[in-house]
């Protein structure tokens, strides 16, 4: 075991080919690090690498860093939360946001244009982190 995982190493599902067909969606489980943590320090170093690889308004970058830590500990709550990505125009950086929270997030599924059934199939046998881009071409409900 390394002593410090690496910026490069990835905490993306795989996908496996399960024996009868189709494919089965793998999320890698975290172990918890062998020593304390000193949370502060971790967002800091969460709000560094976001302001590093996107432009965010004033606190964006904190609260993108607290919803990331939550979503290792979501199921010691109650309730949970979501967030919703804007931009004023296209080109803006969202997918871009999107491609690093699915690295930072526990496990994290990118997905975009998920029918309803497969959205409620994920969340039920995977309890993951869904990231959808394009949420607005949804259809309504």
């Amino acid at each position: 075991m390394k002593d410090h995982p690496s910026i490069h190493e990835s905490n993306n599902p795989t996908i496996q080919p399960p024996v009868g067909g189709g494919s089965l969606l793998e999320l890698p489980d975290v172990e918890p690090w062998p020593h304390p943590v000193d949370g502060k320090l971790l967002l800091a170093q969460l709000v560094r690498v976001l302001s590093l690889f996107i432009i965010l308004p004033k606190w964006a970058a904190e609260t993108l860093a607290l919803w990331i830590l939550h979503t290792y500990a979501f199921q010691l709550r109650d309730v949970t939360t979501y967030i919703g990505i804007e931009s004023p125009e296209k080109r803006c950086g969202k997918t871009t946001l999107l491609s690093l929270l699915n690295e930072l997030a526990n496990r994290a599924v990118a997905s975009s244009n998920i029918s309803p059934p497969a959205f409620f199939r994920v969340i039920e046998d995977l309890s993951p982190t869904l990231l959808i881009d394009e949420v607005d071409n949804f259809p309504e409900r």
